[in-house]
This record gives C-alpha cells, structure tokens and sequence, in this order.
C-alpha cells in the first residue's frame, strides 16, 4: 500500500532484517572458528568497505525505479529481462531459503535458552513450526504492523550487542588491545582447519537484508529519497556494530580463547562469558532471550522479503497466469497474502525435510540454507552492479557519474564475485561441522548456478513464444501498477501497460 512507510520504519525492518544480535551469535563464531581466526573484525572491515560501495550504485539505481522486486527490477532495466529474470528466480531463492535458515537458529536458541535456564529439553520441530506460523499470521496484515514489532526487537539487540562489548573490554583476558585484528587483509587468511572464504561467506551473510529498503518502495512516502537515505543508514550502521562487537569479543576472550570457544559445545559462550563475568549470570539470561526474539525478527522480515519476490514475479504472470493469485494482495490489508502462503507452505516442506536428516541439527541446516543463500544473492548483486554501470551508461548516459555508477559498481562486483570464487573453489576445505559430510552441501553451487541457467533459458523461451509477456519481467513499477488498477486491466496480464522507464523518474 502506498504512503504506508517512512525512513525510519523502512530503515528499522532492513536492520532488522540483518538481525544484529542473530548475526554476532550465529555467524561471528563460524568466521573465528571457521573461517579468519582472530581476523574476524577484519572481516567485518571488509565486507562494510564493499558493501558501502556496492550501496553507492544501488542507491543510484533505487533513485530511478521503485519496485518491490528490488534487484530484480534493476538488473532487468540494466542487463534485460532476460537476465533479470534469471536474477529474480536467484534472489528469490535466497530470500525463501534465508527465512528457513532463521527457523533452525531460531529453533537451536529456544533449545539452548531452555536448557541453560530451565533443564527442559526439547526437538527443534516444535519451536520451528511455531514460527512458521506465526510468521505467516504476522505477515498477513499491513506492513506497518510488522514495522512495529521489529522496531521493539531492534532496539533491545542493539543494546544487549552494546553491553556485550562493554564486558568485553572491561575483560580483556589477554591485556592487549589486538589492533591487528581489524586489518581487512587478514580476512583473507585461513585459520588450521578453517577456510577464509566460509568466513568471508558467514560476515556477507551478516549484512544480507540491507538491500531490501528498495522491496519497500512501492508502500513508502517519496521513495527516490528516502530508499537511498534508508539503505545507508542500514549497512553502514550494522558495519559499525558489526567490527566492534567481533573486535571486543577477541579482546574480551584473548585470540587463542576465542578461537577454542568458537569451536566448541557451545560457540555462543564467546558472547556470554563476558557478560556473565563481568555483570552476572542474570544479564546473559537476558542476552540469550533476546537472541530468540532477535532471531524471530529475523526471520519475519525474510518471510516479508520472499513473500515480496514472489509477488513481484508473479504480477507479471510469467508461468501459470501467476498474475492471477500469485500477483495479488489482500483486499483488505492489501499484504502479498498468498504469495505469502506460498513461502509458508515451500519452508514448512524444507523444514520437514530437514527433520528426518539425523544428522543435521538445527544450528546445521541454518549454515547451510546461508551458504545457499548468500552464494545466490552475492551472484545477484554482482549482476546488479553490473546492471547500474549498463543502464546508467546506455539508458540514462545524461545521469553517468564516474565514481557512483562506474568505479563504485565495478569494485563491488569484483569483490563479491571473487568471495563466491573462493568458495566454490575451496569447499573441501570447510570442515569441522556435519556440512561437510552432507551430499547436500556440495550441490549447493550447483543449485545456485542450475537455478540461474534456468531463468536464462525461461527467459529466452518467454522471448520467442509470448514476447508481450517477456516485456513485463521486472519492468511493472509503482506507477504502472497505479494505472492498470485504475483502468481495471490488472486482470489482462501481460496486456497491461509497460510505460517507458523515462515516465517514472
């Protein structure tokens, strides 16, 4: 719904979205024990330094184009629909498999939190279909609702994550203040049985969420000013806090601690003892709490990102007449209500499908369905900074800006596809967990890339047998739309008007 959502609200759902205090308790000690070792808050460094960049031509591009499908709207008006389609279907997928992996950290925290205070012990199942549902009943309504709800979470991480490097540096286990620690060059180091790309890998995956201001374009007040002005305050802010919570828990624990909690029973006591030894068991209760409300945000806003996608594919009713019920928001509340139902139904199968693996934990298949994702959508922003430097230099040369969309976009794209180059070529190397041991975990680049040369394929096929249809992929935008309402041609599908992207700026 339009005029739904101001700066703050879009800002508060992309932080959220990036889940702070899920990020620094589920990721940070995969890329200490895991990944660079003491280098994480190198890491950190890294990854807000390109994705800052990458942020400069995306907000160039959120300047022109409003649309909930975000990269799929952009590299479709960059690179055409062809390969827009293909990095729709990646993006999509992402976003679908990020709100799985949110049910396993989600369901391993509840499990954890419930140990540690109470002694109960429980399967995962339960608490993950819970949120499933409950997800799926949140989402249901306006897009301010759930904007409200994660303001709460958000607030309350963002304090806990403060307080944890506090304790931390009050701590100090080994007296010395590791400056060597935030050199983004030893990202690129490998600790003895961990490998620096899964750490680069999980640090991305921290900042995954950012970018989907732009989903929320369509339902906010004066999007070409405040998606921009929103997406900056998401990545850089989560990049500060990212670097000091990572720096603080390795002074806090010492190097060598740090990287024996990470790889550990319990990886998460490299946020907990701090807490607990310098303010007290009662304060990590608190801590552990949150990580189960903040993981649970988490996951709502994924759930809200794919359902977004979906809609936004299925408006344009590329397969099935997709624009019949896929495309369609609820009469009332006017939220993508079945593309949502749509994303409850494809999680709960991959939800149950994970449950007869006795192998794969909840904590398991979260890492997992993140290194999926996260390999998608690196492909998809780097073929979207790709898309600002095609479209800004031969669709709209007037608007070419030498640094925003040509230096800026070409270093993200080097950047983020050397890290998936490093993974795809280094995944013997990731060991240590039950992934490794998982046929899964190896079709995972295959999943990704085999997804891709299928929408490369649907697109062509779409070209040469409903060219109408073809010409709709990722170019419906929010005046568009408006229009076909107005003139009652939404039902007609690929006969609804595609005005020229010049009408929208």
């Amino acid at each position: 719904m339009a005029n739904a959502v101001g700066l703050i609200d879009i800002a508060v759902m992309a932080i959220a979205t990036c889940a702070p205090i899920t990020a620094m308790a589920g990721n940070l000690p995969l890329v200490i024990g895991l990944g660079c070792g003491i280098y994480a808050p190198g890491a950190f460094v890294f990854c807000t330094i390109i994705m800052t960049i990458f942020a400069i031509g995306y907000n160039a591009m959120s300047r022109h184009i409003t649309t909930a499908g975000a990269f799929y709207g952009y590299v479709s008006h960059g690179l055409g629909q062809t390969i827009g389609l293909a990095a729709g279907l990646l993006a999509c997928l992402a976003y679908m498999v990020f709100e799985i992996s949110l049910v396993g950290i989600f369901a391993y925290f509840i499990q954890q939190f419930l140990l540690a205070e109470f002694g109960i012990e429980i399967g995962w199942l339960v608490p993950a279909l819970a949120m499933l549902v409950l997800n799926w009943l949140l989402a249901f309504y306006r897009i301010n609702i759930a904007a409200k709800i994660l303001a709460a979470f958000l607030s309350l991480e963002i304090l806990s994550l403060l307080t944890v490097v506090i304790a931390s540096l009050l701590m100090n286990k080994d007296q010395s203040w590791h400056p060597a620690a935030l050199n983004p060059l030893g990202a690129f180091q490998s600790i003895p049985g961990g490998t620096a790309s899964f750490g680069l890998i999980m640090a991305f995956w921290s900042w995954v969420g950012f970018e989907t201001t732009g989903m929320y374009g369509e339902e906010s007040r004066a999007p070409k000013r405040i998606i921009p002005q929103a997406t900056m305050i998401a990545v850089i802010g989560v990049g500060l806090l990212y670097i000091l919570v990572a720096w603080g828990a390795i002074v806090g624990n010492g190097h060598d601690q740090s990287v024996a909690i990470t790889q550990g029973a319990n990886p998460i006591d490299l946020l907990l003892n701090p807490l607990r030894l310098r303010f007290g068991d009662w304060i990590a209760t608190i801590f552990q709490l949150l990580t189960v409300t903040g993981s649970f945000a988490c996951g709502l806003a994924f759930h809200n990102c794919a359902a977004r996608y979906l809609y936004a594919l299925g408006r344009e009713g590329i397969l099935f007449r997709s624009d019949r019920w896929l495309g369609k928001t609820h009469p009332v509340y006017r939220s993508p209500y079945i593309a949502s139902s749509v994303q409850t139904l494809f999680a709960l199968g991959i939800v149950l499908l994970f449950r007869f693996d006795s192998q794969l934990g909840p904590y398991d298949f979260y890492t997992l369905l993140a290194v999926l994702g996260v390999m998608a959508i690196l492909i998809v922003q780097t073929a979207c900074s790709v898309a600002v430097i095609s479209y800004f230099w031969f669709t709209r040369p007037d608007q070419f800006r030498s640094w925003q969309t040509g230096i800026a976009p070409v270093i993200g794209a080097l950047s983020m596809s050397y890290v998936v180059y490093l993974l795809f070529v280094h995944m013997d190397g990731i060991v240590g967990i039950k992934l490794a041991a998982s046929g899964l975990y190896y079709a995972l680049p295959w999943i990704v890339f085999g997804l891709g040369g299928f929408g490369l394929v649907l697109g062509l096929l779409i070209k040469m047998l409903a060219p109408g249809r073809h010409a709709l992929i990722g170019r419906l935008v929010l005046e568009d739309v408006a229009a076909a309402d107005a003139a009652g041609l939404q039902q007609a599908g690929p006969k609804a008007p595609s005005r020229p992207l010049a009408s929208v700026n």
